[in-house]
């Protein structure tokens, strides 16, 4: 992690939470936002215990039913009672999100990873139902860049109604997506994480983080804005990556409590 200082801000416990972190940092990848979801569950060489999920990882594979009748793969790590699913970004697929899915499962969570077909909320959906399937009743949705987008606009729409939601690098409007207007309608426990200079035109995601923030009614809302262009789940990984794992799991644990 590079050096400097850190600048905390906060609106107040549990009413609205704003962090601003100011590090010096290098730059990494942003991952691609302007995409369509390729269509993984058609092709046999993206069924993940065939790809990067290995048989020491413990996953089970699923398949499940989208809302909209598409066929979705995934793999469920972990056997906790609080479920997590980890929504990719564009051009990208499940394998994305393992190491981490692997950290939450060892923290006790039941992990749900999953490859996009061709309907990113309706799929986002179906993964939360499945977990909802397996007996869990607390869950929250995490997406990375588009998955971010795609998670918060389904938070509004699963029933029964999820716990909480989480966009990383997530933009306002993603193809037919709009997390705007979702982020108004989100009166659950919701994070919203950027890089503080992440933007790829016409994207410029800290400026989407604090839009959709400003919109959200709900009194249990974060925005966390880490130093450098760290984009989505690379967050997680990048230089500011034990301040995004501790905000994220903190909001995690306080969502399920």
């Amino acid at each position: 992690m590079g050096g400097g200082g850190l600048r905390f801000l906060r609106a107040g416990p549990l009413t609205g939470v704003v962090v601003i972190l100011t590090l010096a940092v290098s730059c990494g990848p942003i991952s691609q936002p302007g995409s369509t979801p390729r269509a993984a569950a058609n092709s046999p060489a993206m069924r993940p215990l065939e790809s990067c999920v290995q048989a020491s990882d413990m996953a089970r594979e699923v398949s499940f039913k989208s809302p909209n009748g598409e066929d979705v793969i995934g793999a469920v790590i972990g056997d906790g009672a609080v479920g997590v699913t980890l929504a990719h970004s564009a051009q990208s697929d499940l394998c994305e999100w393992l190491p981490y899915a692997k950290s939450l499962r060892d923290m006790g969570r039941r992990v749900l990873i999953f490859d996009f077909a061709f309907d990113p909320v309706g799929d986002v959906a179906g993964a939360a139902s499945e977990l909802r399937r397996q007996g869990v009743s607390k869950i929250v949705l995490v997406g990375s860049s588009m998955g971010g987008t795609a998670s918060l606009v389904a938070a509004t729409v699963v029933t029964p109604r999820v716990v909480g939601v989480a966009s990383l690098s997530g933009p306002q409007q993603y193809s037919t997506m709009d997390a705007l207007a979702a982020s108004k309608q989100l009166t659950l426990p919701v994070l919203y994480m950027a890089g503080r200079t992440d933007q790829q035109r016409p994207y410029d995601f800290p400026a989407d983080a604090k839009t959709m923030y400003a919109a959200c009614p709900s009194t249990r809302k974060q925005l966390l804005i880490l130093p450098g262009n760290d984009h989505g789940s690379d967050l997680l990984a990048g230089n500011a990556a034990d301040q995004a794992r501790s905000a994220l799991e903190k909001f995690i644990a306080d969502a399920t409590a």
